[in-house]
């Protein structure tokens, strides 16, 4: 009996790890990117920007 009471304690458990999983996943995460996009070096910057953005995709 106290075995059968041990595996619905741990599956219910486990359900509630990945239950709470998705909710996790939607906060959003910023993260910042410092660059140069004025003057000569903004061509590279551009580069690095766009690159990036790709990333994050």
């Amino acid at each position: 009996m106290a075995r059968i009471l041990h595996s619905i304690a741990a599956g219910v458990a486990a359900a509630a790890f990945a239950l709470a999983a998705p909710v996790q996943a939607q906060q959003k995460l910023k993260i910042g990117f410092i660059t140069t996009l004025s003057g000569p070096p903004a061509i590279i910057g551009k580069h690095m920007k766009d690159s990036v953005e790709v990333a994050l995709e």
